[in-house]
């Protein structure tokens, strides 16, 4: 069975360990692999402006 969990900037407390391994995958993916210079990091995390907490 497959769950959703729904991440809020009320519970992404709750969920930060889980978010980073999002972050790092997804700079994994765009950076690494697929070459986008520009979003490079120095901490090897990929977030854009919807990822910040309100």
């Amino acid at each position: 069975m497959i769950q959703v969990h729904v991440v809020t900037n009320e519970n992404a407390s709750f969920y930060a360990e889980e978010l980073l391994c999002y972050f790092r995958w997804r700079h994994l993916i765009y950076v690494e692999e697929r070459g986008w210079e520009d979003l490079r990091r120095e901490d090897g995390l990929e977030r854009d402006q919807f990822d910040e907490r309100r």
